[in-house]
């Protein structure tokens, strides 16, 4: 894994990523980095924090919440992409 990012950064890397045929690039080794920040965000957010706080239920502090994780996922899969892109070689 760590060659593979390291290829991101240093295109003279030996390490390259192919397309898939299908949906694009392969991005099934990045995935993980994600889901290890989404998942326990939004269980200590949602099943720790809010709901004994003041801000328990549904308004505009959860909905801003929400929409940071949201913001963190377009943003990380938006900035893969386009770094991705310039590593990759035109077939």
């Amino acid at each position: 894994m760590k060659n593979k990012i390291g290829a991101l950064f240093n295109p003279s890397c030996s390490v390259k990523y192919q397309k898939n045929n299908q949906s694009g690039l392969i991005f099934s080794d990045f995935y993980p980095l994600l889901i290890g920040y989404v998942i326990p965000t939004v269980v200590i957010g949602y099943f720790f924090l809010i709901p004994g706080s003041a801000i328990a239920g549904i308004n505009e502090l959860t909905i801003g919440f929400t929409g940071s994780i949201v913001g963190a996922v377009v943003t990380y899969w938006y900035g893969l992409k386009n770094t991705v892109q310039r590593v990759v070689e035109p077939e």
